[in-house]
């Protein structure tokens, strides 16, 4: 797994920044590169201008798919001809050659998980609703408890989705509030660290305990996101359209809206905060889709910034990083998944690394080294 190291020394620097040869120039208190990009343009041991000495690792990630398999699933979605309203009168294919919105969402869940245990830095369980058997129970565990995301893990997750039926009825609430429980119990043992998430997958609306609604979304999604940092990532099947505004608000309450200008409500049926595949005409493509984007934000090469080793707050303008001994410079703009480089997160509390920068520090062996101290390179 990659490491982070965070080099030391005892000098102090000439005038606050490394001497280097061509020499950078200040721009409003940022070092700006002048062309050069190994190590040696940005600090050495020797230059004095490290102050802190650190190691750790790239945060790893914590995933906690919550499913629906109520027995609506079972049926065809409507791009294939069968209506959300003929699904609600009789639960069965009506077209028996073709897939079902199970067969698709499992197909879909399946892909993604597969991607994601390539990171090697993700933990990931699997808790689906109702409980096998059942039209409302919801299990206090999940079905497939998190684990490190290894081939063993992937199996255990492939198997319980392909042995699962649809059936039943839509206990959302209670099988989402429990899932959050369950992340507690494991935070509390010191079992997850790094950034956690919940993707909850449904095709509709609280149908067993209504009255656990309001719970869920003014006390269980924003105190999850608040403080257990969860972020709650929700994805509404075909077959939501009434659920529209609901579920949009779970994603607004779990800090996962799809755009800061999104709305929902006051009808039922408004909301585009969340993903709304109801209106999809590929349900299988627009899923994978959906659950890509939600891997990018789980598999975010991110890590801590250091602590000076005197104490108090860290200058940070006097942060650089390096992957492999090669410096990488601090981005101001771009969206992180099409730039090189790194940034800081939107509180300031960690290091985002974008790109081919994320992409090299993953590699087996790669070393991530972030330096305090020297004036930050910027582009």
């Amino acid at each position: 797994m990659p490491l982070l190291g965070v080099l030391a020394a005892g000098q102090s620097c000439q005038g606050g920044v490394p001497v280097v040869d061509p020499p950078l120039h200040l721009d409003a208190g940022l070092l700006v590169d002048s062309g050069r990009t190994s190590i040696s343009d940005v600090v050495t041991i020797d230059s004095g201008c490290a102050i802190s000495t650190d190691r750790g690792k790239l945060r790893s990630s914590n995933i906690l798919f919550v499913i629906d398999r109520s027995g609506s699933m079972a049926c065809n979605p409507p791009e294939d001809g069968q209506s959300t309203e003929s699904c609600a009168t009789f639960p069965v294919k009506l077209f028996p050659a073709l897939p079902s919105k199970w067969d698709l969402a499992r197909s879909a869940i399946e892909s993604a998980v597969d991607e994601l245990r390539t990171a090697g830095t993700v933990r990931l369980g699997l808790s689906m609703f109702p409980k096998d058997g059942s039209l409302c129970t919801v299990t206090t565990e999940p079905d497939i408890p998190i684990a490190t995301l290894d081939t063993v893990q992937l199996g255990k997750v492939t198997s319980a989705l392909e042995q699962t039926q649809p059936f039943g009825e839509t206990p959302l609430a209670g099988a989402t509030i429990l899932g959050y429980a369950h992340l507690l119990e494991r935070m509390r043992k010191g079992e997850l660290d790094g950034q956690t998430f919940v993707v909850l997958v449904t095709d509709g609306y609280e149908t067993c305990k209504r009255d656990e609604i309001q719970k869920l979304l003014n006390n269980d999604v924003p105190n999850a996101l608040h403080l257990l940092g969860v972020r709650t990532f929700v994805i509404g099947a075909p077959g939501s359209e009434n659920g529209r505004a609901f579920l949009s608000e779970i994603a607004v309450a779990g800090g996962t809206e799809a755009d800061p200008k999104c709305t929902f409500g006051p009808n039922a049926d408004q909301g585009n905060c969340h993903y709304d595949m109801t209106e999809t005409l590929d349900f299988s493509a627009d899923l994978l889709a959906a659950l890509t984007k939600v891997n990018a934000e789980v598999l975010a090469c991110t890590v801590d910034i250091p602590k000076p080793p005197a104490g108090g707050a860290v200058n940070l303008e006097e942060v650089n990083v390096l992957v492999n001994g090669e410096s990488r410079p601090m981005k101001n703009v771009g969206a992180c998944s099409k730039t090189d480089g790194w940034r800081y997160s939107s509180d300031l509390s960690s290091i985002e690394l974008c790109g081919n920068t994320c992409r090299a520090a993953k590699q087996p062996g790669a070393e991530v080294t972030v330096i305090l101290g020297c004036p930050t390179l910027i582009q």
